[in-house]
């Protein structure tokens, strides 16, 4: 009462979802009564119900009014079928809690009104099953039976009333199976066959669900199943969901979970973003974190449900260890050892990991990674290579924890690497995640994942064997040097290695091969710098070959050209150096645009450094005209900064949702 009377409302409904006899309005109204017509300003449930019963588009978009309105209770009701459908219901009616409309559910409605049958695919956890239940709500409220088949598709056929709407559920439709796993006898056909005959009819509609990866796979065996139309399938992946949709489905589970304001309180006042802008955001995550697995967590509540959405074992670990034979995992396993790779050099990897044991041939890891694809992989095709990757950090991260405890398997990938940047990906990788793309120069600093002290002869072998291939070929290897150098001594080759492979790189230097920035970056190891000094002539002749095949106009090159010059030779700067770097100004930098990204500011050092006033006048010249040009174009763009206004609007309306947590 207190607060109606602070807020004096023009006018004001007394609203309630319980059932009012006419008595109990008029003692309402005469609380309220200052503020509101007659007793008809205060409603009940059953006042509730009669109202959306009046205005169904109010019901339709707003799906939680579904289950709660008399409409659909009717419609089950009348079904015939009750007791079949009452389970199925409640626990959609448990789901509807914690569902939140996104633009998935109007995708699958828009699917099931074109072809009467949706198959939805994804990984574990994206919310498969919320959409489906979601589904059938939105058909029980027009009239269509909810039927639930669980063992085989033969309850279907078993169930179809050609005189009835019926909407059928065949959740996680192909179960645990994998390659070494059957169907009953003609199921896939008998599945496909239902589909068929649910397509042709305007009285019913099928929902089948499962995991992407488990579909590939049943694909390859059962034949019959790649007959299921693209048009009749919805791919569901994490990137579908947006900001708000994922703040919601985080607010839903937290406001419908038995947390104590001691843990929900955490995500008020910011706490959320944490968990809504993580990369490993998952619905199924969320559900695990507001459910028994962190009541005793206290203060520490939030910190550690980032950390499941960082290492999401308990979400991967039974499809791994259920749903995945061993060439399947050794295949994570191995594309552990690379930030991306292509198909075929992945191929070979795993071909030859195998060649004491058992041959693998390159269809068959090909097909494998087809089951794998878009759940635990993903590929992407770049002109004519195709190039293999995880699906996300986090389940690269989970597969990292596995070998965690599989040092047999950490050595086989040592022993039989294919490429370098296996053993340096093994070596490097920490207890956090890496960078998306590998660097070979910028190598992260954390903690090493794995205790290769044990394996360090055999990475150590691995080490030169892959080396030794690369000079073979007469490819270049100074960036590989540059992140060998960086890890420990005891993983590094023999000093007796190193001459040969200094040899190598003078010769290659003097080939035109390479840069001075890698160079200058490669004297700081004394396993080549101290071999140099007894090759003084020899580098100096690489190095000015070097500088003669290619046109730098990087600083970085220049800086590290004359500090090789200064510091290892202590020598003043050669003559034929000054005019290259004069010609370069005037011919090169002046007719650059601005898509060159030229760095004025690295070449006006070094023209500094070069004693050259004239060049240094000139790009500070060149520098100002192209600013010039930018402050113009700034100015005709009216338009900058619209976005952010209402991304902050968003967040402004999620933090004040949070917020009630307080």
């Amino acid at each position: 009462m207190s607060k109606v009377e602070k807020l004096n409302p023009s006018r004001y409904f007394f609203i309630t979802s319980q059932e009012l006899t006419v008595g109990q309005k008029d003692e309402l109204y005469k609380l309220f009564g200052r503020w509101m017509i007659s007793s008809d300003d205060v409603y009940s449930g059953t006042d509730i119900d009669s109202l959306i019963a009046r205005h169904s588009e109010v019901e339709r978009e707003h799906v939680k009014l579904w289950l709660n309105s008399g409409g659909v209770l009717f419609n089950v009701i009348n079904s015939g079928t009750i007791n079949a459908s009452a389970r199925l219901l409640e626990r959609a009616q448990e789901d509807m809690t914690r569902f939140v409309h996104t633009i998935n559910f109007d995708k699958a409605k828009d699917i099931l009104n074109a072809e009467r049958t949706c198959l939805i695919a994804g990984p574990p956890g994206v919310g498969k099953t919320m959409l489906a239940h979601s589904l059938i709500v939105d058909a029980a409220n027009h009239g269509f039976e909810p039927i639930e088949i669980s063992d085989d598709i033969e309850t279907g056929w078993r169930m179809f009333d050609p005189n009835r709407k019926q909407f059928f559920l065949y959740d996680d439709f192909l179960g645990a199976i994998a390659l070494s796993e059957k169907l009953n006898k003609n199921e896939d056909r008998r599945i496909v066959e239902f589909m068929e005959k649910v397509s042709k009819s305007k009285k019913h509609l099928l929902v089948l669900t499962t995991r992407e990866y488990i579909l590939r796979d049943a694909e390859q065996t059962y034949l019959s199943l790649e007959e299921i139309g693209f048009s009749s399938r919805l791919a569901l992946a994490l990137p579908s969901y947006s900001r708000n949709a994922k703040a919601k489905i985080l607010y839903n589970h937290v406001y419908h979970s038995e947390l104590p304001s001691q843990l929900s309180s955490q995500f008020s006042d910011g706490g959320w973003k944490s968990v809504v802008d993580h990369r490993g955001f998952n619905p199924r995550l969320i559900k695990y974190a507001t459910g028994d697995l962190l009541r005793d967590a206290g203060t520490d509540y939030l910190s550690q449900f980032t950390g499941i959405l960082d290492n999401p074992v308990k979400l991967w670990t039974n499809a791994y260890d259920r749903h995945l034979n061993e060439l399947q995992r050794r295949i994570l396993q191995t594309l552990c050892s690379f930030q991306g790779v292509s198909v075929e050099l992945l191929t070979t990897a795993i071909a030859t990991s195998y060649q004491n044991s058992q041959h693998v041939t390159g269809r068959e890891t090909k097909l494998a990674l087809r089951t794998l694809e878009q759940t635990f992989v993903k590929t992407e095709k770049s002109g004519n290579t195709i190039s293999v990757n995880f699906d996300s950090p986090t389940v690269r991260e989970f597969v990292l924890s596995i070998l965690e405890d599989d040092n047999q398997s950490i050595e086989r990938i040592i022993k039989n690497a294919v490429a370098i940047e296996q053993l340096l990906t093994v070596a490097t990788a920490g207890r956090q995640d890496e960078s998306s793309r590998y660097s070979f120069v910028k190598l992260k600093s954390t903690t090493p994942r794995f205790n290769l002290q044990p394996v360090s002869h055999i990475f150590t072998e691995s080490v030169v064997r892959l080396l030794d291939q690369q000079m073979n070929q007469k490819n270049q290897i100074d960036r590989l040097l540059l992140a060998l150098l960086s890890l420990p001594n005891s993983l590094l080759p023999s000093e007796s290695w190193w001459g040969s492979t200094v040899d190598y790189l003078l010769s290659s230097w003097a080939e035109g091969k390479g840069r001075p920035s890698d160079v200058i970056r490669l004297l700081r190891f004394p396993q080549i710098a101290d071999r140099l000094h007894t090759q003084l002539q020899s580098f100096k002749l690489a190095l000015a070959k070097l500088w003669d095949n290619k046109t730098f106009a990087d600083p970085d090159d220049w800086g590290a050209y004359l500090d090789i010059i200064e510091e290892f030779f202590e020598e003043e700067f050669p003559s034929d150096t000054v005019s290259i770097f004069e010609d370069l100004v005037e011919n090169e930098i002046w007719n650059s645009s601005l898509k060159n990204e030229v760095d004025f500011d690295g070449l006006i050092r070094i023209a500094e450094r070069l004693e050259l006033p004239d060049s240094v006048i000139d790009l500070d010249e060149r520098r100002d005209e192209l600013l010039s040009s930018v402050d113009m174009d700034d100015d005709i763009d009216g338009y900058r900064g619209s976005g952010s206004s209402s991304e902050s609007g968003d967040a402004a309306a999620i933090e004040s949702m949070f917020n009630r947590f307080r």
